[in-house]
């Protein structure tokens, strides 16, 4: 069986939460935060390892600190999360990432 293809499915997230007008902007690896200046950059330090923190910032006055688990269901990437400030944005965001991939298998790499 291929390798499943965890950048596909964070990729996703990421643009849900851009959507809701979010920015990525630091990801930790469980080793450090690592400041990520574009979208490559946070998939890249986030899919790199089996669980990543990743924190997004809405404006000045509302963020939030994402918890994946690479493991989980597609839909369950999201396996717990913090935040300040403004919830229903984060709420909406992932409601709608989740019922994108609700039901699915995690895509592999040569799909």
């Amino acid at each position: 069986m291929a390798p499943y293809d965890w950048p596909r499915v964070t990729a996703s997230l990421f643009r849900h939460l851009q959507d809701a007008g979010a920015t990525i902007t630091r990801v930790n690896d469980g080793g450090e935060w690592i400041e990520t200046h574009s979208f490559a950059e946070a998939l890249d330090a986030a899919t790199g390892v089996d669980e990543a923190w990743v924190r997004v910032q809405l404006n000045d006055e509302s963020s939030a600190t994402l918890y994946l688990v690479y493991g989980n269901e597609p839909s369950e990437l999201v396996a717990d999360y913090g935040y300040h400030g403004l919830r229903d944005w984060l709420d909406d965001a992932l409601a709608r990432f989740s019922e994108a991939w609700d039901g699915k298998p995690c895509p592999t790499i040569n799909e």
